[in-house]
């Protein structure tokens, strides 16, 4: 499978412990505003263009009051993404507040404080009733995931376990780790500690490889859009990145993706993503099955956002949006 990311995807930092999943969001809406020729997106650098610091900060506190909660959860990102009128389709193995995450540190204090707004937000997306803005309970194979950024035309927001996305020891890398036994460690660690962490799923290579860094491409020509989200949990602490940017490519409608898929995932290579909370705006690559582990810990709910850029920039094209992001 090629190596593909979205051309003109920008990275974003996220600015506090608990808005990495809006950074996340920030980096979707940076695209389209590049797309658009926005004065908020800087001169090429040997990285990417970037988004000023000033914008990027804005951008942020546009988005978290439209997101109204600094405990943001998957729906809270959907909920956003609605009001910017970017299609997207809700992915998750719960709609709704788990009740069943009460024994997680990670979720103590929030459940039943975030409960109410969570279900309200939820029927909300229900009621609309639209195309546009779709939730689906289900569990979402790997293999769907890969399908829809091998290519470069979508991108995904995943909720992971921060634990799971770390290397395993400095410079080793995880085959390194595999071929001296060691290869299950992600998925030998204590459910108690689970740290929900947002991060942008935006690329895809085929061969298998270690955890690794790689420097977003240059830009390129612009391209396409579309868009998919989930519900359940919350975001996570991270630290603060640089900004960067990526390839965009043709794009398949989120309708040809399974709706359902919770099969065992056989998936192969390597996930790309952007980490809001990487101290450097590069595109980071992890083993699938590393990357799987994390997405599907206890805590994440399976939660994903997936968003075609081609549709995404459609609809901001057409003045769909609620305005734009940073005011």
């Amino acid at each position: 499978m090629a190596d593909a990311a979205p051309r003109h995807l920008l990275h974003v930092p996220q600015q506090a412990s608990w808005d990495c999943g809006l950074a996340c969001l920030a980096m979707i809406v940076s695209t389209l505003e590049h797309m658009q020729g926005s004065p908020g997106v800087g001169p090429s650098c040997a990285v990417a263009p970037i988004v000023t610091t000033r914008h990027a900060t804005r951008m942020l506190r546009h988005l978290g009051t439209l997101a109204a909660t600094t405990s943001t959860w998957t729906i809270d990102l959907a909920f956003v993404l609605q009001q910017l009128g970017i299609p997207f389709e809700l992915r998750s193995t719960h709609l709704g507040v788990n009740t069943g995450l009460g024994g997680l540190a990670f979720y103590s204090g929030f459940l039943d404080a975030d409960s109410e707004r969570v279900s309200s937000r939820q029927r909300e997306l229900a009621a609309l009733a639209s195309p546009l803005f779709r939730a689906v309970e289900t569990k979402t194979n790997l293999a769907v995931l890969r399908d829809a950024v091998s290519d470069g035309s979508h991108v995904c927001v995943v909720l992971t376990d921060a634990r799971r996305l770390a290397e395993r020891s400095g410079a080793a890398s995880w085959l390194s780790w595999a071929s001296s036994g060691q290869d299950d460690w992600f998925l030998n660690m204590d459910e108690a500690g689970f740290r929900g962490h947002y991060v942008l799923l935006v690329a895809w290579r085929g061969h298998e490889g270690g955890a690794s860094e790689a420097r977003a491409p240059p830009p390129e020509a612009p391209a396409a859009s579309a868009a998919v989200a989930t519900s359940a949990a919350r975001a996570a602490p991270g630290e603060a990145a640089a900004v960067g940017t990526a390839e965009v490519m043709p794009a398949t409608p989120v309708a040809s993706f399974p709706a359902e898929d919770g099969g065992e995932s056989s998936v192969t290579g390597d996930a790309g993503f952007l980490d809001p909370g990487a101290p450097v705006a590069r595109i980071r690559w992890l083993p699938a099955r590393q990357f799987d582990a994390a997405r599907l810990a206890r805590g994440t709910d399976s939660d994903v956002i997936i968003v075609s850029l081609d549709q995404a920039q459609r609809e901001w094209a057409s003045g769909a949006t609620a305005g734009g992001p940073a005011k």
